[in-house]
């Protein structure tokens, strides 16, 4: 294996367990910032919350292309939420949503850049199949 290829994989862990934490924050500061769980907002963050964590458990252990994929556009939509859902009423999780939401999209980014740089190399680095001559 190659040093590129090392230092990748434990981004990606990392990535992942930072996403995992990240989740499972969001998850209890629901009951921290009390949030009703019964209404669309604490359904959204719920379930937002709880699919990140979900990925990022899988992820940890086989590290997907498309899990990555679905992390960013989740993370992106825990961004936007606060202005989707119309939940201005509390500014704590408001500014909550928006970082944690930020924070995993760019995780992700960088993650699937990373995803796209390592085939590029495995690509670079393997020779081409020429046809024997006669």
């Amino acid at each position: 294996m190659s040093r590129w290829h090392n230092c990748m994989m434990y981004w990606r862990r990392g990535q992942d367990a930072v996403t995992v934490l990240l989740a499972a924050w969001m998850l209890v500061s629901l009951w921290v910032m009390r949030v009703d769980v019964g209404s669309m907002v604490g359904w959204s963050i719920l379930g937002t919350a709880g699919l990140l964590l979900i990925l990022g458990v899988i992820a940890m252990e086989f590290g997907k292309f498309w899990e990555d994929g679905l992390e960013l556009v989740l993370g992106l939509w825990l961004a936007v939420t606060p202005w989707a859902l119309g939940y201005t009423f509390g500014s704590a999780l408001r500014y909550n949503a928006l970082i944690v939401g930020l924070v995993i999209f760019v995780l992700s980014s960088l993650t699937l850049i990373g995803h796209r740089l390592d085939a590029s190399q495995a690509a670079a680095t393997t020779t081409p199949i020429t046809p024997a001559m006669p």
